[in-house]
């Protein structure tokens, strides 16, 4: 994974320049890899939970409180880039109901909308818009027209930008990664 990071970074960091501006980051840290499967933070233990090890969450059982990872979000639009085909659509989906079935309190997403749901209902969302993104995918052609069915059915979602790439990329009109 690390070597991926170092391998992306700066194409990414191109592609987010317009829309991040003065907000895009100027030290990007690469992180090292972790052997440890427990996290102990202010006396509280955190057991690193999912089964790509990419994508890990952090899992707090006493408190059932979840920390998710990179693909966890709440009622926003996902980020679909890095996952085009429906094979990792549906590893994805896999992952979060390996997550919902931890059947969290609290759910604290790594993308979201703070007006929006912090629980279950943030992972079964984004179950929901991964089904709807793979029946498009099977038909919809071009990025506009993915993008108008998607607002369609999820009005009124945070992450516009990303929905265009998204969009983009799951038609094919622009390879991510």
């Amino acid at each position: 994974m690390v070597e991926h990071i170092l391998a992306t970074v700066e194409n990414k960091l191109e592609v987010w320049r317009d829309f991040l501006g003065d907000d895009l980051p100027k030290n990007v840290v690469i992180p090292s890899v972790m052997t440890e499967q427990v996290i102990e933070f202010q006396g509280t233990r955190w057991k690193l939970y999912g089964s790509e090890p990419s994508q890990v969450n952090l899992w707090n059982e006493e408190t059932k409180t979840l920390i998710g990872g990179v693909n966890v979000f709440n009622e926003s639009h996902l980020f679909l880039a890095d996952t085009p085909t429906i094979k990792e659509l549906r590893d994805w989906q896999g992952r979060l109901r390996e997550l919902l079935a931890l059947d969290a309190d609290l759910v604290v997403v790594s993308h979201g909308d703070e007006s929006r749901s912090f629980d279950n209902q943030a992972l079964q969302f984004s179950l929901d818009y991964i089904e709807y993104a793979i029946e498009l995918k099977g038909y919809v052609q071009d990025s506009e027209t993915f993008k108008e069915i998607i607002q369609e059915r999820f009005p009124n979602l945070r992450n516009e930008s990303v929905l265009d790439m998204s969009a983009k990329v799951m038609t094919g009109e622009m390879v991510w990664g």
